[in-house]
């Protein structure tokens, strides 16, 4: 039929039609260059199939996006930069960092007797080694509950317990003597002067911190020329780990580890940090090195760790041969660092 000879209205219908027909029967005209995976005409408002939902996807393809996923920079690593740079405030030190909920995740930790029997074996060590300490002004690194630090604080001038751990703080300052005060603050950002203390106490504090490193500079600092660490510490190659109680956990990758933690039910990860006997070395290197370790294996009760090596034993009787012939084996050490110059 000619469309000219028909009336306007009837015309302009007929008209409409036929291009809906055409758009029907020729998408790709309408997107010239455009690939045809665009929607096939107009009101098509159809999920493509090339953009199907992640959900609808085979297991196999899901997986195969989750890896490469995994490979490529994460999209918002500037921000987190960004975020850091624009919080000074945790750069100076007046937000702690660390394990600020340790003794609610490892409640022995607050242990009455078992602190103070660490407070007298410490205590054994710094006599033999300073003799009288009614002089000196101390630093308690990790005080935690503060068994340790009120014990030490009979025997000193002045002592600081120091911690992140805010509930723990709470426990310690409620029977502090006079000469015993207790700060929150982060070891690798201490809040005092250029030697101010006489001795530092650093008891199985290093693998709880950001950076060992920054640790063991700010009590180098906070130490007056002549001053002493005592540092105990536990050895990455130590048989069974000391906070979770598992075979072989401070020898595994991270990645291993933190997985390992959740399989035996003991947390979602491992944020410890340990070293090997000779990073612990280089860690401590700025120091000049009293070892204690092999003098308390030989006589265990002089310096009150009997409770470790019982009497007639046979790990009493190999401690220290084993320690003599390859100290980077042992499980833990007890050092003295000396500040010099």
């Amino acid at each position: 039929m000619d469309l000219d000879r028909q009336r306007p209205a009837q015309r302009d219908h007929q008209v409409q039609v036929h291009h809906r027909h055409a758009l029907r029967q020729k998408p790709l005209e309408r997107h010239r260059g455009v690939p045809g995976h665009l929607p096939r005409h107009r009101g098509d408002r159809r999920r493509p199939r090339a953009q199907a939902h992640p959900a609808r996807r085979p297991r196999r393809l899901r997986r195969q996006a989750q890896r490469r996923a995994r490979r490529l920079p994460r999209f918002d690593d500037h921000l987190r930069v960004r975020v850091r740079v624009s919080h000074p405030e945790r750069q100076s030190g007046s937000v702690p960092s660390g394990d600020e909920d340790f003794s609610r995740r490892f409640p022995r930790i607050l242990d009455e007797e078992g602190r103070r029997r660490k407070a007298e074996k410490i205590l054994a060590v710094l006599r033999e080694h300073l003799g009288d300490l009614t002089a000196l002004r101390l630093l308690d690194i990790g005080c935690a509950g503060g068994q340790i630090t009120h014990r030490l604080g009979e025997q000193v001038r002045q002592a600081v317990g120091l911690d992140v751990d805010e509930h723990a703080l709470a426990l310690a300052r409620r029977e502090a003597a006079p000469n015993v005060s207790f700060v929150r603050a982060d070891g690798t950002r201490l809040p005092f002067g250029d030697g101010e203390f006489d001795l530092v106490v650093c008891n199985h504090v290093y693998e709880h911190v950001e950076s060992a490193e920054r640790l063991l500079a700010e009590i180098r600092r906070v130490l007056r020329p002549g001053g002493v660490c005592y540092f105990a510490a536990a050895n990455r190659l130590m048989p069974i780990e000391a906070h979770y109680r598992l075979p072989l956990l401070s020898w595994l990758p991270k990645p291993l580890a933190d997985r390992y933690v959740r399989l035996a039910g003991r947390g979602t990860a491992y944020p410890e940090r340990h070293l090997s006997y000779f990073g612990l070395r280089r860690l401590v290197r700025g120091f000049a090195i009293t070892d204690y370790t092999g003098r308390i294996l030989e006589d265990p009760e002089r310096f009150a760790s009997e409770d470790m090596l019982p009497a007639g034993s046979l790990i009493r009787r190999l401690a220290p041969v084993l320690y003599r012939a390859a100290p980077w084996i042992s499980p833990s050490y007890v050092w003295l660092l000396t500040k010099q110059g």
